[in-house]
């Protein structure tokens, strides 16, 4: 049981230099407006039943498009003339919306442009940002008024309500 003791282990070998941390990658700049086309799928055909619905009872569309998409835009006739055979009944009120406005520098669409095509289709125009909120309320209000107004069993009361609510916007 006596035996010899175990011969002593080796000492480890130096530890090895840590290597220098690297610095760390610069975070990205952020992302620029996309410079690849963009897709609307809303218009495929495929989505003809599902837009169709939508229209069936609306009295109001919002038909807003990117003001940093010139593109997007060219279509908005082909959205209008959608909505305005497509709909059931009545064309249910449109107002012309350009978002994006926050985005100055890659602005595409003027707003001279925009009021040019809601006019050739007897339509209101407004402006706004999403981002910012920056003419949001004026824009439901807008809506909210002429609704109100071409519908035929809204009280004269309540239109004139909403239509003061808009101008003290």
């Amino acid at each position: 049981m006596g035996g010899p003791p175990p011969p002593p282990t080796a000492p480890p070998p130096p530890a090895a230099a840590a290597a220098p941390a690297a610095p760390a990658a610069p975070r990205p700049p952020p992302l620029a407006p996309r410079a690849s086309p963009r897709r609307d799928f809303s218009g495929a055909p495929a989505f003809f039943e599902v837009r169709k619905e939508l229209y069936k009872d609306a009295s109001g569309v919002l038909l807003v498009y990117d003001t940093t998409d010139a593109a997007a835009f060219k279509r908005l006739g082909w959205w209008v003339d959608e909505l305005r055979s497509h709909g059931s009944g009545s064309t249910p009120v449109i107002l012309v919306v350009g978002n994006k406005t926050d985005l100055a520098g890659a602005r595409e669409v003027s707003e001279g442009e925009g009021r040019k095509f809601a006019a050739e289709y007897g339509l209101p125009h407004a402006e706004a940002s999403a981002a910012t909120g920056d003419g949001v309320d004026e824009v439901f209000a807008l809506l909210l008024a002429r609704a109100l107004a071409a519908h035929p069993d809204a009280s004269q009361g309540l239109v004139e309500l909403a239509e003061r609510e808009y101008e003290e916007l």
